[in-house]
């Protein structure tokens, strides 16, 4: 019987082998931004108030990659691969501190009076236009014809009431 029993232990341990480990290999990478940050700066030419960008402002980033393995789906290792740095650029702002001087204009004094005066000047000594001597004759002559009118019917109408 002991040759029986071995038959079957050496079946048995061709049927419980062991499966061969799922080995998977991948590289991931990962990108992390840095924002730029902002700074201001006093400008003594520029007026207060007012604001001018010297440079503009860029993130920069950090990029790594990382070999990951992993046996049956479990992480057994991870190494950094590579790692590239790219530096943000500041943003710079200058900012205005001169004082804004508003130019005064000086007030000239009107002289409203002194107009008047010289218009008044030259008014006496332009020469009216001779006006009324024409006009006068005409209303004269006018006036007998209308009187020599009104007193030949006044005259005739007597003349006719008598008959």
């Amino acid at each position: 019987m002991t040759a029986a029993i071995t038959a079957v232990e050496s079946t048995k341990s061709k049927l419980i082998e062991k499966p061969k480990p799922i080995v998977v290999e991948k590289d991931e990478t990962k990108v992390e931004v840095k924002a730029y940050n902002t700074i201001h700066r006093d400008n003594a030419d520029l007026d207060k108030g007012t604001e001018k960008i010297v440079q503009e402002g860029k993130d920069g980033s950090i990029t790594t990659v990382e070999h990951i393995v992993l046996v049956n789906g479990v992480e057994t290792e991870r190494k950094v691969v590579s790692t590239n740095k790219i530096d943000a650029v500041n943003q710079i702002i200058e900012v205005g501190t001169k004082e804004v001087v508003t130019p005064v204009k000086p007030v000239d004094p009107v002289k409203p009076a002194d107009k008047t005066i010289n218009n008044l000047e030259v008014s006496e000594k332009v020469q009216l236009p001779k006006t009324g001597t024409e006009s006068n004759i005409c209303s004269a002559l006018g006036i007998s014809l209308m009187a020599v009118t009104v007193l030949g019917l006044f005259l005739r109408e007597k003349k006719y009431s008598k008959k």
